[in-house]
């Protein structure tokens, strides 16, 4: 193995002892880091971010009572507004509890994961973390999930070392209980990965070969007491919201049936970027695990349960949800799945050369399963002629008729696509409505063809709060010089807009044959929203007031120019 000399001695213990493992773990931690924060600030809210607004604007009474309907939880409205009340309500502070905890797992999975696999395979698994792409979408979107798939993180390696220590360590052990009650606090899906993993864990530690009948009963009955601490701890956090955490659970196992056929591939797909990618790491995994047990033996089971205990919950409770949905609850497998991975590489490795101490060749067969994944999957969702867009599940996976060009898309919005690329950065429009559900796919194929910055002017009862950055309320008294557009654009029967377009993306765009694993997609995102915001009365003398006669108009949108716009920051 080649050593790396020039490492100062504080650091010998915490980097790899490889300079090729060195190089590529310092290249996943960059580059995972930068796809992580690319449009967590430019990208416009869209759908489930909105809902923890509603319970974050009601206050911290309301934050710490209620259990929101759409599975908000507790974690995410008392973040958000703890972080409000700090630094304000922009998309940096909305979005914190997914990019802080997401950059946090990254730089995680190496020191944790190198306690549990080995150093070789700790830097394969960070490299593959850094480039997962549902991982990277739930970091710049507003939701709880990236602190779930943290603190499982944590507890799975809380569990190793619980198991594999000569004596319990009281600080150890404090911190198992936390965690075990954080993470179903966080949100109860995380139940899906803390009940497997524990049982596992107390399997492994009473029919551990290497201890005596009466340790590893008493080691099953420890890890027991720690469990029930930390679920007691959670109920007594959940007292208060009580009754409205019952009434969410009940919606979402009460045998409701989801539109749309996904089965178990779709949400592999979602998870890994596609079905190809999916299947290589499946098949990966598969034979890892063989190894694992091999290796390791009954205290392999604890691994094995955190990369397959999220999906046996779902299989087994059966939620209401869909592909989208499941693929985030089983959020938190995907690292220990990466581990599990790196660690059958370096077996696979050890075999062949035998020659354990050398890393070069796992990190350099891991650094090659990461750039397969990463131009085979769907990352850099963020960029693109639809930046700001990108928050859509259209930024998970893509569908092609959602980025067809529209032919009847008014002729302002492809007008003002011919204007040359230095002008789009100084062209700013603002759109009324501002759209929140699938509908909101309209305004991303607008910003396909006209490529401007664009601001949106939710109306009233649109979002629950107008945040700080790309939105004003046109009730504002200084909306014209907070937003400073260049165009003001109403859409004037937003609802018959949506509805033809939709038409012509099912009936025109979809292809005749459309592959199987799009066409489950594609009949989910055919319901596109509920009733469509009308246009205001008297909105449009208003702004002619303002502006004079718009200057341009076809009976779908109406379009003002702002010709004295104020200077922008």
């Amino acid at each position: 193995m080649t050593q790396s000399p020039t490492l100062p001695e504080p650091f010998r213990s915490i980097w790899p002892r490889s300079r090729v493992a060195g190089l590529l773990l310092a290249i996943a931690l960059l580059a995972g880091s930068l796809l992580r924060l690319q449009g967590v600030g430019e990208a416009l809210l869209f759908g489930d971010e909105l809902h923890s607004l509603r319970i974050v604007a009601g206050g911290y009474e309301t934050v710490l009572t209620t259990f929101g309907d759409k599975g908000s939880g507790l974690a995410l409205p008392l973040l958000q507004r703890l972080l409000f009340d700090l630094i304000g309500t922009g998309h940096w502070s909305i979005r914190a509890p997914a990019w802080v905890p997401s950059l946090l797992l990254l730089f995680a999975v190496w020191p944790l994961g190198r306690r549990i696999v080995g150093e070789p395979a700790a830097v394969v698994a960070t490299a593959l973390v850094a480039v997962n792409p549902i991982l990277i979408f739930y970091a710049r979107f507003g939701r709880i999930y990236s602190l779930v798939a943290l603190l499982s993180l944590v507890l799975l390696y809380l569990l190793e070392r619980t198991l594999t220590a000569d004596s319990p360590s009281r600080g150890r052990s404090a911190s198992l209980v936390c965690v075990t009650a954080l993470l179903p606090w966080a949100h109860p899906t995380a139940l899906g990965f803390v009940l497997p993993v524990y049982a596992a864990a107390v399997l492994a530690a009473t029919i551990d070969p290497r201890r005596e009948a009466g340790l590893r009963r008493r080691r099953a009955l420890e890890l027991l007491a720690l469990l029930a601490a930390g679920g007691l701890l959670c109920l007594l956090a959940y007292w208060p919201s009580g009754s409205s955490l019952s009434a969410f659970v009940e919606s979402r196992t009460s045998g409701l049936e989801y539109y749309g056929e996904f089965g178990p591939a779709h949400v592999a797909g979602l998870i890994f970027g596609g079905r190809w990618p999916a299947l290589g790491v499946s098949g990966l995994a598969l034979a890892a695990a063989a190894a694992w047990l091999r290796r390791r033996g009954v205290l392999g089971l604890p691994l094995l349960a955190a990369c397959i205990g999220p999906a046996f919950a779902i299989a087994l409770v059966r939620p209401y949800g869909d592909a989208y949905a499941f693929a985030r609850y089983v959020l938190p497998c995907v690292a220990p799945l990466a581990l599990l991975v790196g660690a059958g590489l370096a077996d696979a490795v050890r075999a062949l050369r035998r020659d354990p101490a050398d890393a070069a060749a796992t990190v350099l067969l891991g650094a090659g399963l990461a750039l397969w994944l990463a131009i085979a999957g769907t990352l850099g969702s963020a960029g693109g002629a639809a930046a700001q867009h990108a928050n859509t599940y259209l930024g998970l996976l893509p569908l092609p008729a959602f980025d067809a060009r529209w032919p009847d898309a008014p002729s302002f919005y492809r007008e003002l696509g011919e204007r040359s690329e230095d002008q789009h950065g100084r062209v700013r429009i603002l759109e009324v409505p501002a759209l929140t559900t699938r509908a909101r796919h309209l305004y991303r194929q607008y910003q396909l063809q006209h490529g401007a910055e664009t601001w949106l002017a939710p109306l009233p009862g649109e979002f629950p709060i107008i945040p700080d950055g790309p939105y004003v309320s046109l009730d504002r008294r200084d909306w014209l010089a907070h937003a400073s557009p260049d165009f003001v654009v109403v859409h004037l029967d937003v609802a018959d807009e949506t509805a033809r377009y939709w038409r012509w993306i099912y009936e025109e765009a979809k292809p005749e044959s459309e592959r199987g694993d799009l066409a489950a997609y594609m009949q989910r995102h055919q319901r596109y929203g509920g009733l469509m915001p009308p246009a205001p009365r008297g909105l449009a003398q208003r702004l002619s007031a303002l502006f004079g006669e718009p200057v341009f108009e076809d009976g779908t949108i109406a379009v003002w120019a702002v010709t004295e716009t104020p200077e922008r920051d």
